[in-house]
């Protein structure tokens, strides 16, 4: 199964690569990267690299996505429940 569509961002922290979704879960602006958190422009809801929110109006954190590498393409898999 993979993430249906849901427009995701990708991204390198910590050494680890991270999958969110990259519509805001309040009105479905694109959430932007920032160099300590991801942050919506429309809003300004917060999330912190795991998804979790920090800040703003959104009912919930990103949701996050299985990411793999192999032979240097990354693929992006279901939600991480």
């Amino acid at each position: 199964m993979g993430n249906d569509g849901v427009p995701i961002i990708v991204f390198s922290a910590q050494g680890a690569l991270t999958a969110l979704e990259k519509k805001c879960p309040h009105l479905g602006c694109m959430v932007e990267l920032k160099p300590s958190e991801l942050d919506c422009p429309c809003h300004g809801a917060k999330f912190t690299f795991e998804g979790k929110l920090i800040a703003g109006p959104s009912p919930r954190g990103l949701k996050k996505y299985m990411v793999t590498t192999q032979e240097g393409k990354i693929f992006v898999g279901a939600e991480i429940k």
